[in-house]
């Protein structure tokens, strides 16, 4: 068996003992079991795009049609179908029936959903393609292909770049496609589309929740509706009578950060925030705190401008017990005596909200100030019917809260659902792969040493298992400074790390191999998952893991777990301040902080970072120790 081959369009397939997961096949598509076909989308699939849309060439019976923004994953939105005069040919064409998988070819390129006959009759436009199948292939099947397509970016390699991003007809059919077999592709779809209801049902429990709560809201903050017990008049009153008012102040947006005192912006009111936060997401440094105003527990925050009348002066109540600070366009209330939560839900209802878009001043940009928002009028009731009404709407929030997560992680299982399914890394049904006629020649102790870049390939996958997951890929700034850190830590020496801006980094990880290598081999698989995007474990991890515990031994691991939590910034302190160290070691210099920075700054890549709040003095000092403690050195810090 060669070494190594390679394909006609230059990319380099591995075999022996490094190239291939037993019982599986490398193709177009990717690494699959060796029992599935290798096609296209073409010679699957009839692909038929829809009716052009010109009002002075169509002629005949008008129609009704879908658009591009009708087909929305797995579902097609037909509440507000357009109509198109067709001819006898067209309804003959365009038609749609039963079964159809209906692609957006721009927009969201490859989004996509099968028709089901939701009206009797309907046609498409030009925007989408139909697929139907020539061979029997599953429709579902296919279209969870392309999610994964497009999660992956993989379908980016097919789309046209003009003025306009698309999917041309002649570049979708060419798309690989694996083909299992078809009691195979029929369990796989089943399964995925068991997930996918399950989506859909908790999506249309939050959306009930999500109305019954607002329904609570208008009976119970209008009075239309008492809570047993509760039968006192409520007491007209104007905000300026519930406490004084304040203005946030400063915080620009490049002051905020993941680390220090909890700040509020006034855009995260519109964003973030509704109707009260405890635990704000922003941060600020201690001397941007100072010139910013301090908010207590309790306090209302009002957004002081916006982009409509009907949003102006969104609210919400700070509940947390920690310090925090309001920045610059924020109108700060300190009401007294009251149920701040219950406020906070008041201050958003339509009887609030339609005198503070009386109140809004400007067009392109809506402002409401202080003096305004202290006319507005409410009735209010005593403060135990406040906390009272706030303890039913926080339960109901609780509650669609819980759905929210367990919708997301159900959407997060789906997701490693995908990848296991669609690349045969699990197995539905009784497998048929054929035995490899080619000799498994596994690698021991005795014989030629493995290369540089299968061993970080090896390094890269491990990490990326242990340091990685479907809602946050491991990326590859990060596992190039866990990798630094493992080859000091069991070679007393990390090789080839070039000082770059990121760091201490190694740019054939990327460029030479070991990552392709990892890809190919099954072991890791590029994912993205929101903004996130880098690597997650495959369905060959295991072998990697072998190789890993023979050259590294199983404790290797559990001794970078001590970094889990280190920040990116903190990684990369540690990682550059031990490179430094080793450079000033090597030529007999002593080691303490003016002598790092030295070292820094005199490389052209790396003196930037001593303009960065995360080199400084005090955290220099404390990576020197820690890297004289981690891997050993005579230090002065």
């Amino acid at each position: 068996m060669s070494n190594a081959v390679t394909s006609t369009n230059s990319r380099l397939r591995f075999t022996g003992s490094h190239s291939m997961p037993h019982g599986y096949k490398w193709t177009e598509a990717g690494i699959v079991p060796q029992d599935w076909e290798e096609s296209t989308v073409g010679k699957e699939f009839r692909m038929q795009l829809g009716k052009m849309l010109d009002s002075a060439k169509n002629i005949g019976v008008s129609k009704p049609y879908l658009g591009n923004r009708a087909v929305q994953w797995g579902t097609v939105d037909i509440d507000k179908l357009a109509t198109v005069p067709m001819t006898s040919s067209d309804l003959h064409r365009f038609r749609l029936r039963s079964g159809d998988l209906l692609v957006c070819e721009g927009g969201e390129i490859g989004r996509a959903a099968i028709w089901d006959e939701q009206v009797p009759e309907c046609y498409y436009q030009k925007a989408i393609h139909r697929l139907r199948s020539i061979r029997g292939y599953d429709a579902y099947l296919m279209m969870s292909y392309l999610r994964m397509w497009t999660q992956t970016g993989f379908l980016t390699n097919y789309v046209t770049q003009t003025s306009i991003a698309h999917l041309p007809k002649d570049k979708f059919t060419l798309v690989p496609l694996s083909v299992p077999p078809p009691d195979e592709q029929r369990a796989i779809a089943e399964a995925l589309s068991d997930a996918d209801r399950l989506i859909g049902s908790l999506t249309k429990l939050i959306t009930k929740k999500r109305a019954i709560k607002q329904a609570t809201m208008q009976q119970l903050l209008t009075a239309k509706t008492r809570l047993p017990g509760f039968s006192r008049e409520w007491v007209p009153k104007r905000l300026d009578d519930l406490g004084p008012f304040s203005k946030g102040r400063g915080i620009r947006r490049n002051e905020v950060s993941d680390e220090g005192i909890s700040c509020i912006r006034y855009g995260e009111l519109y964003t973030r925030y509704f109707n009260y936060v405890f635990a704000p997401i922003s941060r600020i440094s201690a001397a941007v705190a100072q010139t910013s105003l301090s908010i207590k527990t309790g306090d209302l925050l009002f957004a002081g401008s916006g982009e409509t009348a009907e949003e102006i002066g969104r609210c919400a109540a700070y509940l947390g017990t920690e310090p925090a600070y309001a920045g610059g366009d924020i109108v700060v209330l300190s009401p007294h005596g009251q149920n701040s939560m219950y406020l906070g839900h008041l201050m958003n209802h339509p009887s609030v909200a339609s005198q503070k878009a009386r109140f809004g001043q400007g067009d392109a940009v809506v402002h409401i100030n202080a003096r305004n928002l202290a006319q507005i009028e409410i009735d209010l009731p005593h403060v135990d019917e406040q906390s009272a009404i706030a303890l039913v709407l926080s339960t109901m929030d609780t509650e669609i809260r819980a759905l929210d997560r367990r919708l997301t992680k159900t959407k997060h299982i789906k997701q490693g659902m995908m990848q296991q399914l669609l690349t045969g890394c699990i197995r539905l049904v009784e497998q048929q792969v054929a035995e490899s006629k080619a000799e498994v020649v596994e690698e021991t102790k005795g014989t030629k040493p493995h290369s540089w870049a299968f061993n970080e390939a090896v390094v890269i996958s491990m990490l990326t298992k242990h340091f990685g997951s479907e809602q946050y890929p491991l990326g590859r700034k990060r596992y190039t400074k866990y990798s630094y850190l493992l080859h000091r830590h069991a070679e007393k020496k990390a090789e080839g790390y070039l000082k770059k801006a990121a760091g201490p980094y190694n740019p054939s990880t990327k460029y030479g191999g070991p990552e392709k290598i990892a890809v190919e081999n099954g072991y890791i698989s590029k994912q993205k998952s929101g903004k996130f995007q880098g690597f997650v474990a495959a369905c060959s991890i295991d072998k990697a893991e072998e190789y890993f515990e023979k050259w590294y031994g199983s404790d290797a691991m559990q001794w970078l777990e001590q970094f889990r939590y280190k920040k990116n910034d903190e990684l990369e302190v540690l990682a550059t301040v031990d490179m430094a160290a080793e450079d000033l070691r090597t030529s007999g210099k002593a080691v303490d902080v003016e002598s790092v920075k030295k070292v820094i700054a005199n490389h052209p890549e790396w003196k930037a970072k001593l303009d960065r709040s995360a080199f400084s003095d005090t955290n220099i000092s404390e990576a020197i120790k820690a890297v004289s403690e981690l891997f050993g050195g005579e230090v002065h810090a």
